[in-house]
């Protein structure tokens, strides 16, 4: 079943503001008619004292001839008024009320009187019409509602089409923009605090995307030389072996097996590295004895220390107590121990000092550039500044130690002349 076409912002917002205007309109329309009905009584009553009044003031003038006779009045007065002199039985005589509504004769009426007297003899003039008769709405009331409702929906739909286009312009923007992937045009002062916002927000998450994107490549890139060279001197000493052609069997025998323990490192690296970042490994938190951890890191690379001929000296005077994860600490611990014994020459030193809830690292290699600080835990990246240099790794081991740092909230610092050696430094 094809997907429904969705609207698009500015078309929902204009039919909504647009919805939401005519609601209002018929809904002050519909109020507006309902007070003018409620009024309509007092409106209908106010006239009908006006017209008795008017009514009385040319009664006064009519001849006096047949002043007695009431009928003859009457058709003088018109059909709508009756003069009930004083003391008459007639059935308006007993209306006590000045105006209102009242029911005479079995009709339901609108009425107004006066005092007044007409040819010498006093009375009340009435002036009245049906209810029924009597308009619920002032003449020209609907037109008027009805032009009034037309503008305001008029002026509503203007106001609703700019501003679904002021609204929906920047969100095209930042649309064309990540279809490109491009920065956004920085926001300008027309624009409000919220799109102003997300226009920082979106500009910060491309540059970020575009600089993973440049670091995704530089890995890719260096995994591959990385993984080739191993796998190029195996498949030569397997088909040299394969072959007949080797000269020195156990010399190729030893090539291969250190490759392949190289290309197991890193693999094992990069799994490290890859479940580290994606969040993919426990931490156990309790408290710990940094001395502790650290005599036992130290002692499982006394063996590869002896190997190379270079002395690990352990400065541990004291507990220093804190809470983390014993397991990854000491894999920090010795990554860092690993890593300065490989830049330390034979005869020499690394030095790993606890003390004041800090763990140092420190070897007598020679030293990084001041350059090389800020980047010295990002992948490959001291691999690819010192790879034929000096002894280099797998060009992760660091990279796993900052990610380490950065979940359990370790601050790592970085010492170094350049000449002197390299000291690194946890600080929990």
């Amino acid at each position: 079943m094809p997907a429904k076409p969705r609207a698009s912002l500015r078309r929902v917002l204009l039919l909504s503001i647009v919805g939401a205007s005519v609601g209002a309109v018929v809904i002050t329309a519909l109020v507006t008619v309902g007070l003018t009905r409620i009024g309509a009584q007092s409106r209908v009553v106010s006239a009908l004292q006006a017209e008795a009044s008017n009514v009385a003031d040319v009664a006064s003038g009519l001849p006096c001839a047949d002043a007695s006779r009431p009928a003859l009045l009457a058709r003088q007065l018109g059909a709508r008024a009756r003069f009930v002199p004083d003391g008459s039985l007639r059935p308006l005589s007993q209306v006590t009320q000045t105006s209102g509504r009242a029911s005479i004769l079995g009709r339901d009426v609108y009425f107004a009187s006066v005092e007044t007297t007409i040819c010498g003899r006093s009375g009340r003039l009435f002036v009245f019409t049906p209810v029924r008769d009597a308009p619920v709405l002032p003449a020209g009331f609907g037109a008027r509602l009805l032009l009034a409702g037309l503008i305001a929906l008029g002026g509503s739909s203007l106001i609703a089409y700019a501003l679904s286009r002021r609204m929906a312009r920047p969100l095209n923007e930042l649309a064309e923009a990540a279809r490109g992937f491009n920065v956004p045009a920085a926001p300008n002062d027309a624009d409000p605090l919220e799109v102003a916002e997300l226009k920082e927000s979106f500009a910060a998450m491309v540059t970020d995307l575009r600089d993973a994107r440049d670091r995704e490549k530089a890995f890719l890139l260096s995994i591959s030389h990385e993984l080739r060279t191993p796998l190029t001197a195996i498949r030569g000493y397997s088909e040299a072996l394969a072959d007949g052609t080797a000269k020195r069997p156990r010399q190729a025998g030893e090539v291969m097996l250190g490759e392949s323990k190289r290309l197991e490192r890193l693999v094992q690296d990069l799994l490290d590295l890859g479940r580290i970042e994606a969040g993919e490994f426990s931490i156990d938190v309790r408290p710990v004895d940094l001395a502790d951890v650290a005599a036992s890191a130290v002692d499982a690379l006394r063996p590869m220390a002896k190997e190379q001929d270079v002395a690990l000296v352990l400065d541990a005077p004291e507990p220093a107590m804190v809470r983390t994860d014993p397991d990854r600490v000491h894999q920090m611990i010795a990554n860092l121990v690993e890593n300065a014994m490989r830049v330390t020459p034979a005869k020499r030193s690394v030095h790993v000092e606890v003390a004041d809830r800090c763990v140092r690292v420190r070897d007598e290699g020679p030293g990084l550039d001041a350059q090389d600080l800020s980047h010295a835990f990002e992948r490959f990246y001291l691999w690819r500044r010192y790879r034929g240099d000096r002894p280099v790794g797998t060009g992760l081991g660091l990279a796993i130690v900052g990610e380490l740092a950065r979940r359990l909230d370790v601050k790592m610092e970085i010492d170094s002349d350049g000449t002197n050696g390299t000291t690194f430094e946890m600080r929990f």
